[in-house]
């Protein structure tokens, strides 16, 4: 997967699986929709491979309630800018 790709499909979790792209060789980066404590979320985590085949989440990643998104877009869109300059 050189690009990233989307696409909205539910897993068993009821999380919504929206777009994932590597991020090296062993890392996949996804953007799901899910719940948790009775809030509507957005999580941006890295995905690995477990040794048994098995694709599992990491700590690493962020998740903001989705009232938070559009600050969470502010901040990616600063960082992309700042590159840019």
């Amino acid at each position: 997967m050189a690009a990233g790709t989307a696409s909205v499909q539910q897993d068993a979790a009821a999380e919504e699986y929206v777009y994932a792209f590597m991020k090296n060789a062993r890392e996949e980066v996804r953007a799901t929709l899910g719940n948790f404590r009775g809030h509507r979320i957005a999580d941006v985590r890295i995905y690995v491979e477990r040794s048994d085949g098995e694709i599992v989440p990491t700590r690493k990643g962020i998740a903001v309630r989705i009232d938070e998104l559009l600050e969470l877009q502010a901040a990616v869109d600063a960082l992309v800018e700042a590159v840019r300059a």
